[in-house]
């Protein structure tokens, strides 16, 4: 390989192990251990544009979530939690093909509820549903994307899945956990509507939106998608353990 250039491959680290600074960048590849000479600081500044753009994805969901319903009304749309959502699924999947690594989109869900709490009327319904789709779409792009897959349909089954599990999982703690007045009071009608009705509506949407925003985040980030993160041991792109 030529001086400065990093090796692409998967793994649970990424494929990448080495101090900044230093001039080769080390990893355990199929073929044993490896040393590639390079620039490892390229490693680190990759790494950072990446967290900037998590970031900065995450701020814009924080921000929807704050002005957007607002937004919405003057428009004259209603039903505002279901496009919130379907705009909180996207955001986390071009977040996901930035930087295709397990808990990166429960964060962001977190730092979304963050911002929503710290706005003029925070309220507990918005948080949890905040916070389930972060979670539930971090469980499954976890599964379904963990060796770097680029099928259409795993994205797909991600958007699907996230739309139906995350208000699921809403509905339930929101009434038997929580003990959340408005859900205890709305019963069996008000939770099947959330989840099957408007569930539906999101899970359309979000079966054709989510392999989207996977191809546009790997192509903001620059990476091929043979780099993202796998469960798998870490092998370089010819799959000898070295490039």
């Amino acid at each position: 390989m030529n001086e400065g250039t990093v090796v692409q491959c998967t793994g649970k680290l990424e494929c990448y192990i080495g101090r900044r600074g230093s001039n080769a960048i080390s990893f355990t590849g199929a073929g044993g251990e490896a040393t590639c000479v390079g620039n490892a600081k390229e490693v680190f500044v990759n790494s950072k544009s990446k967290l900037i753009w998590i970031l900065a994805l995450a701020a814009l969901w924080g921000a929807s979530e704050l002005f957007g319903k607002d937004l919405l009304t003057e428009l004259g749309i209603g039903a505002a939690s279901i496009w919130l959502a379907v705009a909180a699924i996207l955001l986390l999947s071009i977040s996901r093909g930035i930087w295709n690594r397990v808990g990166s989109s429960s964060i962001i869900g977190l730092v979304a509820a963050g911002m929503k709490f710290t706005g003029p009327s925070p309220n507990a319904c918005h948080l949890l549903g905040i916070a389930c789709i972060g979670l539930i779409f971090d469980l499954f792009a976890s599964t379904l994307l963990r060796d770097g897959s680029v099928e259409w349909w795993r994205g797909s089954l991600v958007g699907v899945f996230t739309a139906y599990g995350a208000r699921s999982f809403f509905v339930l703690y929101a009434i038997h956990v929580a003990h959340l007045q408005r859900w205890v009071e709305g019963g069996s009608t008000m939770a099947l509507e959330h989840v099957l009705l408007h569930g539906t509506v999101v899970a359309f949407l979000a079966m054709i939106l989510v392999p989207l925003g996977l191809r546009a985040g790997r192509r903001l980030s620059g990476i091929a998608p043979s780099a993202v993160t796998s469960g798998a041991d870490p092998v370089c792109e010819d799959g000898t353990g070295r490039s």
